[in-house]
């Protein structure tokens, strides 16, 4: 409840301190309505982002399956992400195999989780990068599962600290997080489409030298359609 009420009673008082004072300049002013602004724009995404989670620990069963090209999805993602990405001179790099013979890496699964899950990790390498670093996703195959890695060169992530990064509101720096427009909870939705999936998501880093999160989903859900060749 902490999360949701913070911005809340900042944007409930910036609009309440320019009502009580008519005579407030305009720059003041402007500075006031400007909190508020990104505080509802903060309070927005967490609301998107419970409702995510919601809907995933609700019934996992009810994802809407269908051949997702996952080359393809991440392609988009980092697209998406360039305007964020370049305002702090970070290279977003994509690794992927698409030469005749390449493997395929489409899979059965619900586009639209599957797409938040690449954007909260592709978010998170960026918002923990330094400027002028670097992010990398790279795709593989090894059998039937295909591999989503998202490697950034940022602050890294304490040993004692590994085992948390997936529970919700849980952040290593919440300053940093939260000055970054996280919800504290992205990271969590990532495990939960994995698990929803059928597959997983683990995580290997190093202090100041950044970290490696990995997204295994299988081809074909277990015990479904058979896997694409």
């Amino acid at each position: 409840s902490h999360e949701l009420k913070t911005p809340v009673t900042a944007i409930r008082g910036a609009i309440e301190t320019i009502l009580d004072d008519d005579e407030m300049p305009a720059d003041v002013r402007a500075r006031f309505l400007d909190g508020a602004r990104r505080h509802s724009i903060r309070l927005s995404a967490l609301v998107t982002d419970l409702l995510a989670l919601a809907r995933l620990e609700g019934d996992p069963r009810a994802l809407q399956r269908t051949d997702v090209d996952l080359a393809g999805l991440v392609g988009e993602v980092l697209a998406g992400a360039e305007s964020t990405a370049e305002a702090r001179e970070i290279v977003l790099e994509l690794g992927v195999e698409t030469l005749a013979g390449a493997p395929s890496y489409t899979i059965d699964g619900d586009e639209e989780a599957l797409r938040q899950a690449v954007s909260n990790l592709v978010d998170n390498a960026i918002a923990h990068s330094h400027d002028g670093g670097s992010v990398r996703v790279s795709l593989a195959r090894h059998g039937d599962v295909v591999e989503v890695s998202v490697r950034d060169t940022g602050t890294g992530i304490p040993p004692e600290a590994l085992e948390r990064v997936f529970e919700r509101f849980y952040r290593v720096d919440a300053a940093r997080s939260r000055a970054r427009g996280g919800t504290g909870i992205g990271l969590s939705i990532v495990k939960h489409v994995a698990q929803a999936h059928g597959g997983s998501v683990g995580v290997a880093s190093r202090v100041d030298e950044g970290s490696t999160f990995t997204l295994r989903l299988p081809v074909s859900r277990p015990g479904g359609r058979g896997t694409h060749q």
